[in-house]
């Protein structure tokens, strides 16, 4: 890609099990992934993010996990830079494959679902990056869904370039208990309802205003940012490596 060929990566392995977005301790362990994240962000700086005469670009975030993780960062990252540093970063966001949707999952399925996990996460890892207006709008026992992507991606106000397949293979294969595509009439009922749900999700995001780019094909995948069907144009007339350039072309605006 032209637009990043100058780009410095800073790739943050998954190490805490927490979606990189925790500060708690349970079972013995640690679920630091919040601390991980401010410290990755002040080595940042210390490498030189900001520190030039014209304004810098941070493309934040990731894939799955990581891009859950970025989520809930995402609109709080230029306060987490340090004051003379803020005005010369722009900070844009790429999160691929974090809008999770709140479905009941198929009877037959093994799975407790995603809500429930998301409630365990939440209580355990304790994340403290839950954004003030979605704190606001699910108080109490609510503020799990401040982590989870159906309720928290519409209160990002970032620029951000958003991918969700229509068909995600993590989510369904979890939603319908195997890892295989759905079999009889009642599992693909399920699948394109939840497809239909993605759709609507990203649709609504893409037209509420401000800079959101939502990139979602209807296929049956998860999380291919890292892989080479990123420059391919598999499921879309358009690569997510074109669709992403675009984003970047444009400022994020």
């Amino acid at each position: 890609m032209p637009s990043i060929a100058q780009a410095n990566k800073l790739f943050i392995p998954y190490c805490t099990s927490d979606a990189h977005m925790g500060d708690g301790a349970a079972f013995g362990m640690q679920f630091r992934g919040a601390a991980v994240v401010r410290a990755a962000l002040a080595e940042l700086v210390t490498l030189g993010l900001g520190q030039r005469q014209e304004r810098a670009r941070l493309l934040f975030g990731g894939m799955s996990a990581g891009a859950r993780g970025a989520m809930v960062f995402l609109d709080d990252v230029p306060s987490l830079l340090p004051e003379p540093v803020r005005p010369l970063v722009q900070v844009l966001g790429f999160l691929d494959s974090a809008a999770w949707i709140d479905l009941p999952v198929v009877p037959t399925s093994w799975f407790a679902g995603f809500a429930n996990v998301t409630r365990d996460v939440f209580r355990i890892a304790k994340p403290p990056h839950l954004g003030a207006r979605c704190a606001e709008a699910y108080p109490g026992d609510g503020l799990w869904r401040c982590i989870f992507g159906q309720y928290r991606l519409p209160f990002i106000t970032s620029p951000v370039f958003l991918v969700a397949d229509q068909y995600d293979s993590y989510q369904l294969d979890h939603d319908l208990g195997h890892w295989h595509a759905p079999r009889g009439n009642a599992e693909f009922s399920y699948a394109n309802h939840f497809a239909n749900l993605t759709s609507a999700l990203l649709s609504r995001l893409a037209s509420s205003g401000g800079a959101r780019f939502a990139y979602s094909a209807r296929c049956h995948r998860h999380a291919i940012s890292l892989g080479p069907q990123f420059s391919q144009r598999a499921c879309m007339a358009l690569s997510m490596e074109r669709a992403l350039e675009i984003f970047l072309e444009r400022g994020g605006a």
